[in-house]
């Protein structure tokens, strides 16, 4: 059991550059193409669909819909998502998502090395968040999350489960009719909390807690026409340097939208594109699919995105 227990312990804390390494960092990422092909920009609603996990404020810029994405990975990790977010009249808006990220296919072993069954790493999180517009120029929104991860292999004795509660707030402020400014601060007071005393028969287990970063992110958006521009910056608290964002989104072709952006990471910048298409139905729901790519750092490979989303 000594093997399992040190891997498990070590994930959260584990220093990667910035690029990863800390409990949580699956919620820096979005299940979707249009922050894919945007850097990774996330504080704005059209770069991301999951305000829940990143700016609240921006659901005032949604309408009633529905939000599904996944994304195929490498070495048999998975990440997908879906959300759903409507209007509160007169003034405020809900929205509620589900996103799940893991790897599975991992080959388990005991202490001796014998081979012992694939086990599999999930991280869950279940969000509701809220915004309320309190003038035409400015609104806040705070998000209430609960996160889950679970470990568990064909051995029950091996399974082992942590949770937590937390929140996040953010703002959005129109600093003339075609700029907007945005900000956020994510993961306040979230932590996984763990028991392992079913892991060890000698009573070595323990109870202890792995908490998450706390995230601070400020971006702004220029409307120019059919062109838009976005830039965003967020830092980890005093744990990682600060990391750049940015990219342009064109929507002059009908009901086709086209993205391109990158983000600077570990001194590599790492692009990304995407494309969004509204089928031309004449009767019934919006429906837009999303397609992007991001190339990832050296030896990750690139990141497929295809998410949904259908106004109702």
């Amino acid at each position: 059991m000594v093997v399992v227990f040190t891997v498990i312990s070590g994930v959260g804390n584990l220093q990667a550059g910035t690029t990863g390494g800390f409990t949580g960092t699956f919620m820096r990422l979005t299940p979707d193409g249009m922050s894919a092909g945007l850097g990774g920009v996330t504080l704005f609603e059209n770069a991301s669909g999951y305000a829940f996990m990143h700016n609240p404020a921006s659901l005032l810029e949604t309408d009633r819909r529905i939000h599904a994405g996944a994304v195929k990975l490498s070495l048999d990790r998975y990440f997908y998502g879906i959300n759903v977010t409507m209007p509160l009249p007169p003034t405020a808006h809900i929205g509620i998502g589900i996103l799940s990220a893991g790897t599975d296919n991992i080959p388990g072993r005991d202490s001796r090395g014998y081979y012992t069954g694939d086990l599999q790493d999930e991280e869950r999180l279940i969000g509701v968040s809220f915004a309320n517009d309190f003038s035409s120029r400015a609104s806040v929104g705070i998000a209430l999350q609960i996160v889950q991860r679970v470990f568990t292999g064909e051995q029950n004795s091996w399974d082992l489960t942590a949770s937590g509660f937390g929140a996040g707030v953010g703002m959005m402020l129109k600093l003339t009719p075609g700029m907007t400014l945005s900000a956020s601060v994510q993961n306040v007071a979230l932590k996984y909390n763990w028991n392992t005393q079913n892991l060890f028969t000698s009573g070595q287990g323990q109870s202890y807690t792995d908490e998450f970063p706390n995230l601070v992110a400020v971006g702004i958006r220029q409307n120019l026409g059919n062109l838009q521009i976005m830039l965003e910056v967020d830092d980890y608290l005093n744990q990682s340097e600060i990391q750049y964002r940015g990219g342009l989104v064109y929507s002059g072709w009908g009901n086709l939208i086209l993205r391109g952006g990158g983000q600077l990471m570990d001194d590599v910048i790492l692009p990304g594109m995407s494309a969004s298409y509204l089928l031309p139905f004449e009767f019934g729901p919006q429906i837009q699919i999303d397609l992007g790519f991001v190339v990832g750092i050296p030896g990750e490979g690139v990141r497929q995105y295809l998410s949904w989303e259908m106004e109702f």
